[in-house]
């Protein structure tokens, strides 16, 4: 979550297939050969989706990832918005956070919009590459967009993660804190934005890698009002503010039906 790695890209590790799990039965643990351990969902239903790698059988209705480019979507944030840290990683004074879409403004699938957060070693373009080459296909009626976390780098080992590395987290909680409810509120806006095309909260799946994965399920859980399609995550851990859930405007405590 955040270890210094060198230039190592998140493109030499990424686990296939993706696959989530239905809303009704929560988030379960899977298997996974990543040593941070993954809360990756054990079965899937037969409209949800799964993204495949190469070398995976594309069954009906599988379209490639390679049949076209990724499209560049871009959502500032209100002039009003104010970080409360500007610890590294930093953010910018004019917030901006840029999104690689499958599918253009207005054309979104019918079935379902999926939400990738990179993780801290990573970025949108990794995944981008994965897509051009055709390492990724996606079910037909499906989107996916890849989010890119709009911070700065940290020191010189990670170019744009979402939070500080995970090995101080322990020894700068507040830093933590306020990069998480940043992070929260911009990503509330994305989410916002994206349901619009989607078709409501309820057709969008939360999903990410790492510090990806982390905000993709306290996003799932508290940090979006209403009740999502679901959310899986890939080597991802509890932030603080799942476990206690803060007061206020940023965060909402959840409903029985995100458990049922």
């Amino acid at each position: 979550l955040g270890r210094a790695q060198g230039s190592q890209s998140e493109r030499t590790n990424i686990p296939r297939p993706f696959a989530q799990h239905a809303p009704r039965g929560g988030l379960k643990m899977g298997k996974c050969s990543s040593k941070a351990g993954c809360a990756v969902p054990e079965t899937s239903a037969q409209h949800e989706p799964v993204l495949l790698g190469r070398g995976h059988h594309r069954g009906v209705g599988m379209k490639a990832s390679a049949t076209s480019g990724l499209v560049r979507l871009t959502y500032p944030m209100p002039t009003d918005f104010q970080p409360k840290t500007d610890k590294d990683p930093a953010l910018p004074k004019a917030v901006e956070v840029t999104v690689l879409s499958s599918s253009a403004q207005g054309h979104f699938g019918e079935k379902g919009t999926i939400v990738f957060l990179h993780g801290a070693g990573g970025s949108a373009e990794d995944y981008e590459k994965l897509w051009a080459t055709g390492d990724l296909a996606l079910p037909s009626g499906f989107t996916i967009v890849f989010v890119q976390s709009p911070r700065g780098s940290y020191e010189q080992s990670l170019k744009t993660p979402w939070l500080q590395p995970s090995k101080y987290w322990g020894q700068r909680p507040q830093t933590l804190e306020w990069q998480v409810d940043d992070d929260v509120t911009i990503l509330k806006h994305v989410l916002w934005e994206l349901q619009r095309e989607a078709g409501g909260y309820s057709k969008l799946w939360l999903c990410g890698r790492s510090q990806g994965a982390c905000l993709s399920l306290l996003l799932a859980v508290a940090g979006v009002g209403p009740t999502v399609a679901g959310a899986f995550v890939i080597a991802g851990a509890a932030l603080p503010q799942l476990l206690d859930i803060p007061s206020g405007e940023t965060y909402t405590q959840p409903s029985q039906q995100k458990f049922g």
